[in-house]
């Protein structure tokens, strides 16, 4: 995942199911808006592409919770790789199970609505957001952000917080949680 701010632009890059979410206040309200599209195997233009490789997507369930995962073949998931997601930076060996590297770029532009007032932008792996909704994690920040305490406490709240619904959820078993928490605007006047 990659973000690029360029004066009031900001690009984003992503392959994998990694996601990059800026907390905005529009009317008084505070919102979530993503910015990053999460490449999971059971998206359905992801589903897609991955079964026109003639690979297999086996659906996620919700009790106990297993996500959709992606594999070479429907009668022999021994070969893997399942893994849940579509893309992702650095896996030639899975190339013919559909898995790709290509990112899907975004772009948005600071200021352009005058209702929109952009606050910050959180990037992280999906250990974070396995567990937390994007509003869960941008009320979170907000809570920082708008007392003035630094971006990296709000950061390092986020980590311990994914890390606790984790504990809850799963038990001893917890996925990668990586995080960035970056205040807007971020070098003065953008």
């Amino acid at each position: 995942m990659q973000v690029l701010l360029h004066g009031h632009r900001m690009w984003t890059a992503n392959a994998g199911d990694c996601r990059v979410v800026m907390g905005v206040r529009r009317g008084g309200k505070l919102e979530a808006l993503r910015l990053s599209v999460d490449h999971k195997p059971d998206d359905p233009s992801e589903m897609q592409r991955v079964q026109a490789c003639g690979a297999h997507v086996s659906p996620g369930k919700t009790d106990p919770f297993e996500p959709a995962r992606l594999y070479r073949d429907k009668h022999k998931l021994r070969l893997g790789p399942g893994l849940a997601m579509s893309r992702c930076l650095g896996d030639l060996f899975d190339e013919n199970a559909g898995v790709i590297c290509t990112p899907t770029v975004g772009y948005y532009e600071l200021g352009a609505d005058p209702s929109c007032e952009e606050l910050f932008v959180v990037l992280a792996s999906d250990g974070v957001w396995e567990h937390l909704e994007d509003l869960t994690v941008v009320e979170m920040v907000e809570g920082f952000h708008g007392q003035g305490k630094p971006a990296d406490l709000a950061c390092t709240n986020v980590i311990a917080r994914s890390a606790v619904a984790w504990r809850m959820a799963e038990g001893n078993y917890r996925d990668d949680i990586t995080a960035l928490v970056v205040y807007l605007p971020c070098l003065g006047s953008c």
